[in-house]
């Protein structure tokens, strides 16, 4: 079974923007079952690893994440190392602001 961590890590790429890019929204596209462009509790049960604290990331406190706060949840679920050319100086990128 696919896990959402496993399916963010498959689309990553080493020069993730600071906001979701075409990988991260199509899967927000692929497991967004309402089609309203975000993964909600439902959907992210059906989809993440259950011990996942998904709520950390929801930082407009909708409870759904949007692409963008799926993007800083894939960010620091798997961070560069710090030698890698797209990483964030000192290695991980941030986590979108509120999402810690």
């Amino acid at each position: 079974m696919l896990t959402l961590v496993g399916l963010l890590l498959a689309c990553a790429t080493p020069e993730a923007p600071a906001v979701a890019g075409p990988s991260v929204t199509r899967l927000v596209g692929v497991l967004d079952g309402d089609g309203d462009g975000r993964l909600s509790a439902a959907e992210l049960a059906r989809s993440a690893h259950p011990g996942l604290a998904w709520q950390r990331f929801d930082a407009d406190h909708d409870d759904a994440l949007s692409a963008e706060e799926v993007a800083g949840l894939l960010r620091e679920v798997s961070p560069m190392p710090s030698d890698h050319p797209g990483a964030a100086p000192g290695g991980a990128r941030p986590a979108p602001e509120g999402a810690r």
